[in-house]
């Protein structure tokens, strides 16, 4: 039997709409649920981003032009992409089938990437002389965190015929 968060089980056993056990269904309101979320939450999240004064510095030291390029983007709060993630995994929480290793390799790939952006742009706003991780940084924890998917793919792969 497959194991649907509560809320969906409520939703099927009390109203009888068996069409959300259709994953093409689940998936689109996944992605309605996410947008929503998105219209939402956003303008309080960029509020709340300015009233603390979290913005990447856009002055450029590497050329005048790059400097000159950048420059619009100055005053435009940093760490956006906790929206794209939080709408994302409240997403998958509410209509995913969580007994599925596949959807938790995905929650898995999410929440590790979102979590070495954070790193990047948390070294950006604190250190002064640093322009976040640096590439073998970066690297480094990429293919530690594919590495641990690679090995759950592997662990939970479906036998052949």
């Amino acid at each position: 039997m497959i194991h649907h968060p509560l809320i969906l089980n409520w939703l099927i056993e009390h109203f009888h709409l068996y069409l959300l056990k259709n994953i093409t269904v689940r998936a689109t309101l996944a992605a309605v649920t996410a947008f929503v979320l998105s219209l939402l939450l956003g303008p309080i999240l960029i509020r709340w981003l300015q009233s603390r004064q979290i913005r990447e510095r856009v002055e450029k030291k590497d050329s005048a032009r790059l400097t000159e390029i950048h420059a619009p983007k100055a005053g435009t709060p940093t760490q956006g992409g906790i929206l794209i993630v939080v709408t994302m995994l409240v997403s998958l929480l509410l209509w995913g089938n969580l007994d599925n290793a596949f959807v938790l390799i995905a929650f898995m790939v999410v929440l590790g990437s979102a979590v070495i952006g954070w790193v990047d742009d948390r070294i950006k706003l604190v250190v002064a002389h640093r322009k976040g991780l640096t590439k073998s940084e970066k690297m480094a924890l990429m293919f530690l965190l594919y590495g641990l998917v690679a090995a759950g793919l592997w662990w939970v792969q479906v036998p052949g015929p």
